[in-house]
Formats: C-alpha cells, sequence, structure tokens
C-alpha cells in the first residue's frame, strides 16, 4: 500500500490517518535513498546518484520533473528550495474572476546530468537546465539554462562557464576530505585559508 497517494476517502479513518503520519515522518526525516525513492514512486523521474536535501523540493506535481544522473540539491533538511511546476498565481486570476476554477498552468522542470543546485534556489515551471551545471544559492532560474554554465542571481543568468569557474577557483583547492573535523579545522586556521580573495 502506498500511503501516499492514499485517497481521502480512506484518510478519514483516523488509524489509516496515524499511520499516513508516521509514514511520512519516516520519508521527511530518512535517508536519502528513502526520499528519492517516494518522489519517483510519486511519478518523478529521478536518474542514480541524486542527493535531494529535502522532500517539499518538488512540490504538488513530481510527475513533472525530470533529473539526470549525479545532481546534488544543496542545503539541509531547512532548506527551502522548491521546483515549481505550476502557476500560484492563476488562483488570484480565477478569484478576481478573469479565469474559470477549472483552470491552471503547468510545465515540466528538466535537470541536466552532474548539477549543483545551491541552497534555497526556486527554479520555476517550464525550464530546463543543462548537464553540468552549476546554480548559485538563493537564485530563482525563470530561463533555460544551457550546459557548462554557473548561473546565478535573481532572476538567475549565466555568469561563467564551469570552466572559468575552475580556473578562477583552482589556485584555492585544498585537500581535506580525509581530515577529521579537528584535522581540518586545525589546517585551515594555520595556513589562513579563506583569508584570500
Amino acid at each position: 500500500m502506498n500511503f501516499a497517494e492514499y485517497s481521502s476517502k480512506n484518510l478519514r479513518n483516523p488509524f489509516i490517518r496515524l499511520i499516513r503520519r508516521i509514514y511520512m515522518f519516516t520519508i521527511k526525516y530518512g535517508s536519502n535513498e528513502r526520499q528519492v525513492q517516494y518522489l519517483r514512486d510519486m511519478g518523478a523521474s529521478i536518474g542514480k546518484g541524486v542527493r535531494i536535501t529535502h522532500i517539499g523540493l518538488l512540490g504538488s506535481e513530481p510527475y513533472l520533473v525530470t533529473i539526470g544522473d549525479d545532481v546534488y540539491f544543496s542545503g539541509g533538511k531547512n532548506s527551502s528550495s522548491q521546483i515549481l511546476t505550476h502557476d500560484g498565481a492563476i488562483m488570484q486570476l480565477k478569484k478576481m474572476g478573469y479565469l474559470s476554477r477549472e483552470m491552471d498552468r503547468f510545465g515540466r522542470v528538466r535537470i541536466g546530468k552532474n548539477c549543483f543546485i545551491g541552497a534555497n534556489v526556486i527554479i520555476n515551471r517550464g525550464v530546463s537546465i543543462g548537464d553540468n551545471c552549476i546554480i548559485g544559492a538563493g537564485s530563482i532560474v525563470t530561463k533555460d539554462i544551457p550546459d557548462n554554465s554557473v548561473s546565478c542571481g535573481v532572476p538567475a543568468k549565466v555568469i561563467e562557464s564551469v570552466d572559468e569557474f575552475y580556473n578562477k577557483n583552482a589556485p584555492y583547492l585544498e585537500v581535506t576530505f580525509f581530515m577529521s573535523s579537528y584535522e581540518k579545522r586545525k589546517y585551515i586556521i594555520e595556513h589562513n585559508i579563506g583569508d584570500q580573495l
């Protein structure tokens, strides 16, 4: 039984509601694999090696989202990154009488392979992000982003290529992966890392 899609009729049963709450709690605070599988069960197309920090990322129509292999969404459990597949502002037009209540607007979102999406990024409906892209924290992506690009801002704009980003940062890169937290802290302080412009 998939409690994520359980009908509202069955949710009137208090026992079923309790089971669904427990299920959703284990998804929300569970492992990345569990969150990715839940989103796949809801219809999202998600590649291998994808890191998702919270299940609210894909909104109410996850079946309109395609995410390639090795995509990393930055931020912790409280990150507010969103992939929007519909236009919620249409609701106001309905209230104002411009549209009938049955009207909505949707759009697919595609994220290519090997992308890094910074914390608190919003990706609007109908947008495609190419392969090998970096999207800076806090950006709002309103238009397509080409392959091998670094983009940031509100709205997000391409600021440089991935090659330019690498060349700019290469002189300052440090190998700290195998260090303990204590060793890493000591190394960074002793070498004044982070003081470079």
